[in-house]
């Protein structure tokens, strides 16, 4: 509408000053004065404001609403944060059946531990998100006949070896796997959109294999405040655990707690690259 005005107007008030010079309509020339010229001043009393009030008022409103769009976003997810927190619990309460009694059995020794190091390679995307380099891909062949892909170079291929040859030393609360190439959307905790095949190889292992029982810990970067972070870490390790749950794993299975910037991979969190290693989704194996 904005475009329509001011093309419009300006369409308009041209066709009247060019009766200056006579214009020439059906090989005869018309100039001020004559009745095509009247109708050409009636054209430009509504063009004139179309092009110099009406039409650029509504592109400034155009690119107001988009910016405080932009802006507020951040705000709200912010203000927003219990009514998101409360949805999410009630909508994993209605997969599970279990109503919260007010108790809580998720463990919290991740609060005084790091995650697992080591050297982490890959690159950062147009996106800003951190793309692992996960080695080969392998076929693996689960108990049950499932099959998933996994590259052998990735830490969800080091988990699935430890788990299938019951290693106890992954029982270490302080031996966590992150979980490559899952993203969220910036600020939010909503998944991106084909970026859930790492869960769906998650939901399978622990479908293969009964006994196992996971952590999945949430991490952000270091911006912003930490308050904020520690809520939308919680709300992405939630989110992936909801995830799961829809998979079919059992709720008593899956623990999920947020951290914020704690623990970061990347200690130095001072260039993009490195706060998009630090956010991330670790996974730890509770029990075999």
């Amino acid at each position: 509408m904005g475009m329509f005005q001011n093309n419009a107007g300006g369409a308009w008030d041209n066709a009247k000053k060019s009766f200056e010079k006579g214009v020439d309509i059906n090989g005869q020339t018309y100039y001020k004065g004559s009745e095509p010229h009247k109708a050409s001043v009636t054209g430009d009393t509504v063009g004139d404001p179309f092009k110099d009030t009406s039409g650029p008022s509504m592109n400034i409103l155009i690119k107001l609403m988009s910016i405080v769009s932009l802006v507020i976003a951040p705000t709200l997810a912010v203000i927003h944060k219990d009514k998101i927190e409360a949805n999410r619990k009630a909508k994993i309460e209605s997969l599970t059946g279990i109503t919260n009694t007010g108790t809580s059995t998720t463990t919290t020794d991740l609060k005084t531990v790091s995650p697992s190091s080591g050297e982490i390679k890959g690159h950062l995307n147009e996106n800003g998100d951190f793309v692992y380099e996960t080695g080969n891909i392998q076929q693996i062949k689960l108990n049950g006949g499932k099959t998933i892909a996994i590259g052998d170079g990735s830490q969800l291929y080091q988990l699935y070896n430890a788990v299938k040859q019951k290693d106890q030393s992954v029982l270490d609360p302080n031996k966590w796997y992150t979980i490559e190439n899952l993203y969220f959307e910036t600020g939010s905790s909503d998944l991106k959109p084909g970026y859930e095949l790492q869960l769906n190889n998650i939901a399978e292992i622990l479908n293969a294999y009964p006994g196992l029982k996971i952590k999945l810990g949430g991490y952000t970067d270091n911006s912003g405040n930490e308050d904020s972070n520690q809520k939308l870490s919680n709300l992405r390790a939630q989110t992936a655990k909801l995830k799961l749950l829809e998979l079919g794993v059992s709720a008593d299975r899956v623990e999920a707690e947020g951290y914020g910037s704690q623990h970061p991979v990347c200690e130095a969190n001072d260039t993009e690259e490195c706060k998009a290693k630090n956010r991330r989704i670790d996974v730890r194996v509770l029990a075999l």
